[in-house]
């Protein structure tokens, strides 16, 4: 029971980390993108200004979009869509020629075998990550790893100069999901009527914290890309919720 409550836990949290990749992450570029068009016959230099923001930011949260979507998939093959389940057929056919072979077991030996000789010729022309485990010990590897550490060992190929400047945006984007708790608990108290004071206190922190559940993943990314550090990433989310309630009771403080 106890398992199936922490793997039930574990893919909310992957589920949300990836939906606050693309809405969190693609929040900066619509507003930008409005900042455009208000710029326009206007102020020509801050709307130039405005579109070259608009296209990087672009570019990065399409990019944290599609990694995110690979590590979920690399986590929890199952919700792989049905197109992209597949092998190398060509891998296949070296390792199973005689198409009369291809029993059930068989077939699935075949499938690893190939998975295994895809990771043997990874290793071969590999010359920055290092070998590259194969077959179960690989697999075996993935699923036991939370998405976002699955994330953050993608961004150790990320240039040294780009990554103060990424940390920090994705830091701003951790901090931005604090402060969008808060702002939505303060619309929800001010639809109350005569609220007590208790939920003064509980839906601000309540709030927040449903929304940094989300962000956590910018948190190791921003962690990642400056300290590319296995163990660091770790300890950072193994005490993630520490952090959380810290970032939750700063900003409270900060709007009061």
């Amino acid at each position: 029971m106890l398992h199936w409550l922490g793997e039930t836990y574990e893919q909310a949290e992957a589920i949300a980390g990836a939906a606050a990749a693309f809405f969190i992450g693609f929040f900066p570029p619509v507003i930008l993108l409005f900042g455009v068009f208000a710029a326009l016959g206007q102020h020509w230099a801050l709307g130039l200004l405005a579109a070259l923001g608009f296209l990087v930011t672009t570019v990065v949260a399409a990019w944290v979009t599609r990694m995110v979507g690979a590590a979920v998939y690399e986590r929890y093959p199952r919700y792989r869509p049905a197109s992209m389940k597949y092998v190398e057929p060509a891998l296949v056919a070296e390792v199973l020629p005689d198409e009369t072979a291809a029993t059930e077991f068989a077939l699935r030996d075949a499938v690893l075998e190939a998975m295994n000789e895809q990771v043997r010729r990874l290793n071969q022309t590999s010359t920055t990550t290092g070998p590259v485990q194969a077959g179960p010990s690989r697999i075996s590897s993935v699923e036991s790893r939370p998405v976002a550490l699955l994330v953050a060992e993608r961004l150790r190929r990320v240039p040294l100069l780009l990554r103060p400047a990424l940390s920090l945006w994705w830091a701003g984007h951790f901090i931005g999901g604090a402060f969008i708790g808060l702002v939505v608990s303060r619309v929800a108290i001010d639809m109350m009527q005569n609220p007590a004071g208790v939920f003064l206190i509980v839906l601000p922190l309540a709030f927040q914290i449903a929304f940094l559940f989300a962000v956590n993943l910018y948190l190791i990314m921003a962690v990642a890309v400056l300290l590319p550090s296995r163990w660091l990433c770790e300890v950072v989310w193994k005490w993630r919720f520490v952090l959380d309630l810290a970032v939750c009771v700063w900003t409270v403080l900060l709007l009061g």
